[in-house]
């Protein structure tokens, strides 16, 4: 019971919130550089098909942004039903675009034409600077024949208030358990040491 309550409160669990950051139509984003198709509208950047491994698209964001209070990122994005499951990587880069801040992995796994909010994943940090954000590049891991995906903006998540809440209560509830472990301790031992009470008192306990 007790190890279910803990794995239940410091389980992670889906965030609900999300915050704005930079959006990737042509309002905000400029492309710079393209190996694979694309098109944009004034809210959302299309990836089209066909597209092949490694395939790129990047450019540069109207305004310099500072994402450094942000720890975790995503994409809102969206696709037609039957859209190729492709894994991407995003790459975001400074205000000079040289230099590479941080990498990040995801999936357009199961996108509908609903928008939804992608997890990223850090999987090679650069300069690690987040305070100034001038661009981004999104790169292809897998080829794919056909289908398209709206890339609409850059999001931070959010965790809901009820996450940190189970979560503060989770890692009291450890200390909580770890000071009584200590003192069981102190007081099966205090009295007769680290060996405990000698082997006849047990005996004559058991009888």
């Amino acid at each position: 019971m007790l190890a279910a309550l803990l794995a239940g409160s410091l389980a992670p669990r889906t965030a609900s919130a999300t915050e704005p950051l930079g959006g990737l139509g042509t309002n905000n984003f400029t492309v710079l550089v393209d190996t694979a198709p694309f098109s944009q509208t004034a809210t959302s950047l299309t990836l089209s098909s066909p597209f092949g491994l490694g395939e790129l698209v990047g450019g540069q964001f109207a305004t310099i942004y500072n994402w450094s209070g942000i720890t975790n990122f995503g994409l809102l994005m969206s696709a037609p039903a039957g859209s190729p499951n492709v894994g991407f990587t995003i790459e975001f880069y400074d205000a000079s675009l040289e230099n590479r801040i941080n990498s990040y992995q995801g999936s357009a796994t199961g996108l509908t034409p609903t928008p939804t909010v992608v997890p990223i994943t850090l999987s090679s940090p650069g300069t690690g600077d987040l305070s100034s954000i001038g661009g981004l590049q999104f790169t292809w891991d897998d080829p794919s024949p056909e289908g398209y995906t709206d890339v609409i903006e850059v999001v931070g998540v959010v965790p809901e208030p009820s996450t940190w809440a189970l979560l503060v209560f989770g890692v009291a509830l450890l200390c909580f358990l770890r000071r009584l472990g200590v003192r069981k301790a102190f007081l099966t031992r205090g009295v007769w040491g680290i060996d405990g009470p000698p082997a006849w008192l047990s005996w004559e306990q058991k009888r």
